[in-house]
């Protein structure tokens, strides 16, 4: 059985991609991935938070009036939303863009999660993408998982 795990932390703000390029032994036909990230809501001051979405709206609506209703709808937008993508030996093989934490998929060449084509593994390159599109609060942890047999 293979297995590679990989863990890291976030700051709030950050927006990017974090890649993974794993080899993949040439036993292993049917490989599974788990990403789970903790922190999804925003925390801290309330207030702050409150401020801090205001001055967004003024800054993109100045011609519009913010309403009570307006400004609750904003604030409880932000969270962290972290995604992944999975490259195999440079073929792009899916995607899971899932409002969830915890993210799993199994990848085989008789069968596919969501999102992924099913796939003849036979060693090589898997590469795994993360995409985090926001990060709402510091020392955000994700932990990546990838099993093979």
């Amino acid at each position: 059985m293979y297995k590679e795990q990989v863990s890291g932390k976030l700051n709030r703000g950050f927006q990017g991609h974090i890649q993974y390029v794993l080899r993949i032994p040439d036993e292993v036909r049917q490989v599974k991935l788990r990403l789970e990230f903790d922190k999804r809501e925003c925390e801290g001051d309330e207030d702050e938070r409150v401020g801090e979405c205001k001055k967004a709206l003024l800054k993109n609506m100045p011609e519009k009036r913010i309403t009570d209703k307006i400004l609750e709808r904003v604030v409880s937008l932000p969270k962290t939303e972290i995604n992944l993508s999975i490259s195999y030996n440079g073929a792009v093989i899916g995607t899971m863009h899932r409002n969830e934490q915890i993210k799993e998929a199994e990848i085989s060449a008789e069968k596919a999660s969501r999102g992924f084509i099913r796939t003849g593994f036979k060693g090589g390159l898997l590469e795994v993408t993360l995409h985090c599109f926001n990060v709402v609060n510091d020392e955000t942890r994700y932990d990546l998982v990838v099993e093979g047999n």
